[in-house]
């Protein structure tokens, strides 16, 4: 039931007190703009609990804070350019086959909000006047265009049929955009499919620092972004983009941003480097506006696998002269997507998952307790100046005016009776010392030569 509840949330359903069709309700949405579900969604809907009703009623109102939908405005015109009042404006969305639609007003004036990004056909329809059915329209995330019609005298079973795809203008929002689609994402290499890597190459983008350092769907990938002077960085010392998925802010003050979706799980990405509305709230930097595919009315998929290991890499040049064999590394990282109707027109699905399993030398030196100090004995333990690291009796200390005295253990040893229980049983874990150390702290008496094993799952996306 999860991809049906997001076809609700997808088309803004509420709920109605309009009247029934032979398909189902129509419901009444702002700009006078009406969509239409039909039977089977309204029954499944009718089956669901309060707490879902609820939930259906509020979470398309929280999360239109930051505008995820496109939206189309223009004017209706006659032969002679006065404004046609009533006519009837579609908009379909080609691979989902869902139809939004609303009326010119006395003005001529037409608008359709909440429309989601990607391909559409739009159908004009008014008495004594030819049809228009103009195809080949891609809208965008946070688009806002603007498109006007122009009606020719005849009857309405006479079309004018307008193929292609000319620029839209956008007349209503200063915001200077760069989108890339499913299409390109697919067709650029990204490192471990990682989706915020494509907005480095955005106009008025400049990265630097860790950003260079990015892991497969690593969230740290907008940490030394730089958009329009706004940058983000780690814990919390600059946080100037904000980042979206799906209209819900993904900015952390821990990791840069929290939530990185793979791209093959993503429709489109938007940066907004400048004149960004005031609807994107704090940001001193510009805005990264990620939209998640979801799925459509014809079945679609892939799969991929990238594979490294030891037996497959050669050795370097470096360690074939100095007889090194070659250093232990196994890396493999597969996944896929899969999308499409579960009911045409009506139910729609869309899921894709990634696996990364990875071997890799992890060598480390460290420093752990020797045996003597495990049993509470210090006195071999110096500091790099070479004095004696004095261990304290807690147990002694006298405070005076301000200031407090407390005297060492005798011989720098801990009593035994005096070593906690607990922290005794922890140290047994311990594994013992492999190396030397320094000779004077005995810092440095553990190297690690093994390899650390990573296992990462990626499910991103799953909608309706």
């Amino acid at each position: 039931m999860l991809c049906w509840f997001d076809y609700v949330l997808d088309h803004k359903l509420c709920i109605p007190t309009s009247d029934r069709t032979a398909t189902g309700r129509v419901c009444q949405q702002e700009f006078g703009v009406t969509i239409q579900q039909g039977s089977l969604a309204m029954k499944l809907f009718r089956k669901r609990s309060a707490s879902i009703v609820l939930l259906a009623i509020c979470l398309p109102f929280s999360s239109l804070a930051q505008e995820t939908t496109a939206s189309v405005t223009g004017h209706v015109l006659d032969p002679a350019g006065a404004v046609v009042s009533g006519a009837k404006i579609t908009a379909k969305m080609v691979t989902t086959g869902a139809s939004y639609s609303t009326e010119s007003d006395s003005t001529g004036l037409y608008r359709l909000p909440f429309l989601k990004p990607g391909p559409y056909e739009f159908t004009i329809e008014k008495p004594s006047f030819r049809g228009i059915v103009r195809t080949g329209i891609e809208l965008t995330v946070a688009q806002k265009a603007v498109m006007d019609f122009t009606l020719e005298i005849g009857a309405v079973s006479q079309t004018v049929s307008v193929v292609g795809n000319a620029p839209l203008v956008q007349a209503e929002s200063g915001d200077r955009n760069w989108t890339i689609g499913s299409q390109r994402l697919s067709a650029v290499t990204l490192r471990g499919m990682n989706s915020i890597e494509t907005t480095w190459s955005a106009p008025g983008v400049t990265v630097t620092g860790s950003a260079t350092k990015l892991r497969p769907f690593d969230t740290a990938g907008s940490q030394g972004e730089n958009i329009n002077g706004g940058q983000s960085g780690q814990n919390g010392q600059t946080s100037g983009n904000l980042v979206l998925v799906d209209g819900v802010s993904s900015n952390t003050h821990g990791v840069g941003i929290g939530f990185n979706p793979i791209s093959d799980a993503v429709q489109e990405i938007a940066v907004q480097a400048t004149m960004y509305d005031a609807q994107y709230g704090w940001s001193t930097g510009g805005v990264v506006n990620t939209i998640t595919r979801s799925g459509t009315n014809e079945y679609h998929g892939d799969a991929y696998e990238y594979l490294q290991n030891t037996h497959l890499n050669a050795n370097s040049w470096g360690n074939n002269r100095n007889g090194i064999p070659r250093i232990p590394w196994h890396i493999n990282m597969y996944g896929g997507s899969v999308g499409g109707p579960i009911i045409k027109n009506k139910l729609l699905a869309f899921f894709a998952f990634q696996q990364i399993k990875q071997v890799q030398p992890d060598p480390f030196v460290t420093s752990i307790p020797t045996a003597a100090m495990a049993a509470g004995d210090f006195s071999h333990v110096f500091t790099s100046g070479g004095a004696l690291q004095t261990i304290y009796d807690p147990l002694t200390t006298v405070c005076s005016g301000g200031s407090c005295v407390r005297q060492a253990f005798p011989g720098n040893v801990i009593p035994a009776d005096r070593i906690n229980p607990v922290a005794k049983s922890v140290l047994g874990y311990l594994p013992a010392p492999n190396a030397v150390g320094n000779a004077r702290t005995g810092l440095g008496n553990l190297v690690n030569t093994g390899a650390s094993r990573k296992f990462v799952d990626n499910f991103p996306e799953y909608n309706g």
